[in-house]
């Protein structure tokens, strides 16, 4: 009889006690809610993005586990927080698009023994894809791809507020086409081995970030507009010629 009462309590505790007691569970890739403090929703990273892409009252995501796989995002307006893990795929990693889809991209993870990271690891596709009218912000985390562009923008807009970024190959570590616009206000900017921190194709307004130079050189331009106005002349770390 003990037994059974023990074995009972503890399927009640299972059925009572909340979703975030179960973080850890190896089948749950994310949660998602109205805000972080508010994830009343688990499962995995997929019906997490179409969750926030049918519903609008979701506006936070938070990663749960290391992830290997290539996802779109279609709609929204909400947050992905990568909470120390990474999402890695063998294509476009984070392929946002649509008019309206309002992505931002944060590692509030705060330990020193993870870090929030979005990886490309394909030839000619870029960690974070952003497309067609939507927008993406970024806040912090890192971002790489093997060989391409970190991040990519084309028809769209995007923020980098923070973070670390990373091309690879022949190819600059942020790219944007003519039909884009980008704003950088922080953020640490490596160029590859081949090719520059950032080239201008769109129109970019650069007020801070602290910029490495490629072979080419930090900027590089095919078209578009750069507004270095806001810009100082030197950061704590690295120089970039203006």
């Amino acid at each position: 009889m003990k037994k059974n009462l023990t074995t009972l309590l503890f399927a009640l505790m299972a059925m009572i006690m909340p979703i975030g007691s179960w973080a850890q569970d190896s089948t749950i890739e994310a949660l998602w809610g109205a805000s972080a403090e508010s994830l009343t929703h688990s499962g995995t990273l997929q019906e997490a993005f179409k969750a926030a892409e049918q519903d609008h009252t979701i506006g936070y995501i938070q990663l749960q586990s290391d992830i290997t796989a290539k996802y779109i995002i279609e709609g929204g307006n909400f947050t992905l927080d990568l909470n120390g893990y990474v999402i890695q795929s063998e294509f476009y990693t984070l392929d946002v698009r649509n008019e309206g889809t309002n992505l931002t991209l944060v590692d509030n993870y705060n330990a020193a023994d993870r870090t929030g990271k979005v990886i490309s690891n394909a030839i000619g596709a870029s960690a974070v894809n952003v497309l067609t009218g939507s927008h993406v912000t970024i806040l912090s985390g890192c971002y790489e791809a093997t060989n391409m562009a970190a991040c990519f923008g084309a028809g769209s807009s995007g923020t980098i507020l923070g973070g670390i970024f990373k091309g690879g190959g022949s190819y600059p570590t942020i790219f944007t086409e003519e039909n884009s616009t980008l704003t950088i206000a922080a953020g640490d900017f490596g160029g590859t081995d081949f090719y520059s921190a950032v080239e201008v194709a769109g129109n970019i307004t650069i007020t801070g970030g602290i910029f490495a130079e490629g072979i080419i050189g930090t900027i590089s331009y095919a078209n578009g507009l750069l507004d270095l106005s806001q810009y100082p002349t030197t950061t704590t770390e690295k120089t970039m010629p203006i």
